[in-house]
C-alpha cells in the first residue's frame, strides 16, 4: 500500500497516532496480516502533488487535507473519504463588521474568498 504525506519526510507528516504506530511497527505488521506492505511516500509539494500522484496512480491511499480532497474529487477523481483526522484545529469566518454577516445563512448570494491548496 503506497500511502502519500505531504512533507518531505513522509514519516514525519503522519498525524498523532499513525505516526506513533509506524514507528513501533504497528501500522505496518497490521497490514502486513492483510495481505499488504507499506511504502510512504512524502510530498514537500504538499497537497497539490498527493493529487498529481493519484492522477499518475503513484500512491493508493493519501494522509492529507480536506480542501485538496473536495478539489480532486471536483475534477473527476475517484477518491473516497475514509477517515477523518484533527490535530485540533479552529477554523473561523472571518467578516467585517458592516458586512452585516452574522451567520453562514448570510453568506448566501455572497462572494467568498480561499486561498487554493490549504486548509482554508
Amino acid at each position: 500500500m503506497r500511502i502519500g504525506t505531504t512533507g518531505q519526510d513522509a514519516e514525519s507528516s503522519l498525524l498523532d497516532n499513525a505516526q506513533y504506530f509506524y514507528k513501533l511497527g504497528y501500522l505496518q505488521d497490521g497490514l502486513k496480516k492483510e495481505g499488504y506492505t507499506v511504502e510512504l511516500k512524502g510530498f514537500a509539494q504538499a497537497e497539490p502533488a498527493v493529487n498529481e500522484a493519484f492522477a499518475a496512480n503513484e500512491i493508493d491511499v493519501a494522509v492529507y487535507a480536506e480542501f485538496p480532497l473536495i478539489t480532486a474529487v471536483s475534477n473527476g477523481f475517484d477518491l473516497k473519504c475514509f477517515a477523518l483526522s484533527t490535530s485540533q484545529l479552529n477554523f473561523g469566518l472571518l467578516a467585517r463588521k458592516v458586512s452585516g454577516i452574522k451567520s453562514i445563512s448570510d453568506l448566501e448570494g455572497k462572494n467568498v474568498v480561499v486561498t487554493l491548496g490549504t486548509i482554508s
